[in-house]
């Protein structure tokens, strides 16, 4: 609207004043239109600084040349930059000083292309914090301002994203930690299955040695149960012919010539049973009863028997029992006489004078269990302490003079101790050379109930049967056979005899016997053979099975156990006293004739092996 002026000197006509009137008017309300034009878009602008400003992003305008001309409070707290500091190019002080190349350089790579911005920086904040963000520009060309460079600006967005880096960072690390470890897993089951095959191939091996171990045991034992065997048939004759002769009449020096000869074959049949005993120990073949028996009864029969070596040594034995030991016990009888037997034999052996003692005490009363102490002392040479573990161990003595003067093994104290520990008990020893000794064991037993039949001791005996009976003798050695037939010369027995287990069974089918007497080990057929033969026969008759007592030089429990199992009424180990024989003839067919199919019968000597 163009407004006319007019001269102040020229008179003014109405219709021009009220022209002028009108113009004003007209200006005034275009001055309204602009001024409410303006309060607009200032709320307008001031809406849209509050919606940028509560955003969670950082935002700002920039021209082409990457000058700031707008940032928000974002921006300011991402950057820690004022917002004056931003503005211009002051924003690029903010740049990692590794980073500040590349975004400005791609900023006007984008600018000029008019692409969308993309990038991912560091910021410095002024306190040296490090900041990642990650930036997205966008070009804005305002309409009908033509296509001038001039008229290009970008608005664009920072988000922090450090936390997501550090995420990242703690990913990738865990991803690199996890394919280490997956590596060391691989390499850990690598090595894990080469173990694996290592501890199967040692397996086989030593599934290989237990199985050598096992065949040379075996042969160790079959070895040990031919000997015995071969060694038993001789000494049967031999201990069974010096007892014929001890009933003859003999010269003084005669006498002289058996007491040593039977001497002999009994430290012969004491040494092959120990050494039957350790080895069973060793190969751990060795089992243990838990019967009630007498306290009393145990201690007595082992005095009884060293009283005549102490008798003829003229060393005093005595024993001591303190006062309330329990009357019965539950454990092994045999085993505990075995260990008495064995350390009060030892203590004779070594006493020259003075005495031997055996004491005995409770030193656990408790309502379960008790523990008795057994102490075995004398006054014989003593062993010094730097021997006395020694003594312990299989064929050791304290001195080789020792073996040359008193004879023996070795192997007596070495089966009382493992004796003593397969019992859950210890022994140990206290001595001084010249002084004597005294060995102690400790064992603890459950009480008993039920007091068990006190067995009669074994005494020579002739017969009293008062019928003739008849009996057949199988057995090929011919000196034992004549032994047998000499130590029953004097019966009214009818005896047949029979040289193996072929001509057994021939005589037995065509004959009534009373007993049979049946060795074991036989040419043509063995006596297992021949029991077993005889049962079946009985059974196909339907006869009563007649008593069949297994003579046999082997002495292991598997022999015993196996002669029982193939129908063998008893068992007899060799060399056979004649006091024994006597005695089980009698229980079988003698007196009352107690014997019934449902009895079985052992008779061997205590120890050990048998």
């Amino acid at each position: 609207m163009a407004i006319q002026q007019i001269s102040p000197d020229s008179p003014a006509p109405e219709k021009e004043i009220e022209s002028l009137h009108f113009q004003c008017a007209k200006l005034k309300e275009l001055l309204s239109g602009y001024k409410h034009e303006k309060d607009a878009l200032e709320e307008k602008e001031r809406r849209y600084r509050t919606i940028t400003n509560i955003l969670p992003v950082g935002i700002f305008y920039a021209d082409t040349d990457g000058n700031f001309s707008y940032v928000n409070e974002q921006w300011c707290e991402i950057t820690g930059l004022t917002a004056n500091e931003s503005l211009g190019d002051g924003w690029t002080k903010a740049l990692h000083p590794e980073d500040k190349k590349r975004v400005i350089g791609d900023w006007k790579k984008t600018a000029k292309n008019i692409t969308t911005f993309h990038s991912e920086f560091r910021i410095v904040q002024p306190g040296g914090k490090i900041v990642w963000v990650w930036c997205v520009g966008v070009c804005v060309i305002f309409p009908n301002t033509g296509n001038s460079q001039k008229n290009k600006n970008y608005v664009a967005t920072i988000t922090d994203i450090t936390e997501q880096k550090k995420a990242k960072a703690e990913a990738e690390k865990a991803r690199i930690i996890a394919e280490e470890a997956t590596r060391e897993l691989e390499k850990n089951l690598i090595i894990s299955e080469e173990l694996r095959k290592k501890a199967q191939e040692a397996k086989e091996q030593a599934k290989v040695f237990a199985e050598e171990a096992k065949a040379a045991n075996n042969a160790k034992s079959e070895f040990l149960a031919c000997m015995s065997h071969e060694i038993r048939t001789s000494l049967n004759s031999i201990l069974g012919t010096a007892e014929l002769l001890a009933g003859a009449q003999l010269t003084t020096e005669q006498k002289k010539y058996l007491h040593i000869l039977n001497n002999a074959g009994e430290n012969l049949l004491h040494l092959i049973n120990d050494i039957l005993d350790i080895s069973k120990i060793e190969a751990g073949h060795v089992e243990f009863s838990e019967d009630v028996f007498s306290l009393k009864d145990v201690i007595e029969d082992s005095i009884t028997m060293m009283k005549t070596p102490a008798n003829k040594k003229g060393v005093e034995l005595v024993c001591s029992l303190q006062q309330n030991l329990p009357g019965l016990l539950v454990g092994d009888q045999t085993r505990l006489r075995q260990i008495i037997i064995n350390l009060v034999g030892n203590a004779i052996k070594f006493t020259s004078e003075g005495k031997v003692a055996l004491e005995v005490s409770n030193t656990n009363k408790s309502l379960d269990s008790c523990t008795l102490l057994f102490s075995v002392s004398d006054t014989g040479i003593g062993i010094s302490k730097d021997k006395q573990k020694k003594i312990f161990e299989a064929f050791a003595q304290a001195d080789s003079s020792t073996t040359r003067e008193y004879g023996g093994t070795g192997l007596g104290l070495a089966i009382c101790k493992q004796l003593v520990e397969l019992m859950g008990g210890s022994i140990w020893v206290e001595s001084e050379p010249n002084k004597g000794s005294t060995f102690s064991f400790a064992i603890s037993f459950k009480p008993g109930k039920n007091a068990p039949a006190r067995k009669e001791p074994l005494r020579s005996k002739t017969f009293s049967i008062k019928s003739p009976l008849k009996i057949l003798l199988v057995e090929d050695n011919k000196d034992n056979q004549t032994l047998i037939l000499a130590y029953l010369n004097k019966s009214s027995l009818l005896i047949d005899t029979a040289e193996n287990g072929q001509a057994a069974l021939e005589k037995f089918v065509n004959t009534n016997y009373d007993l049979v007497l049946m060795d074991v080990e036989m040419p043509v057929m063995d006596g297992y053979t021949a029991t077993k033969k005889i049962r079946e026969w009985e059974k196909a008759k339907g006869k009563e099975p007649t008593p069949i007592i297994a003579l046999t030089a082997h002495a292991l429990s598997e022999h015993k156990e196996k002669s029982l199992a193939i129908g063998c009424t008893g068992h007899i180990t060799k060399p056979i006293k004649k006091a024994h024989l006597i005695e089980i003839i009698e229980n079988f067919t003698g007196g009352e004739r107690t014997w019934n199919k449902n009895k079985i019968a052992v008779h061997t000597k205590t120890f050990l092996s048998a």
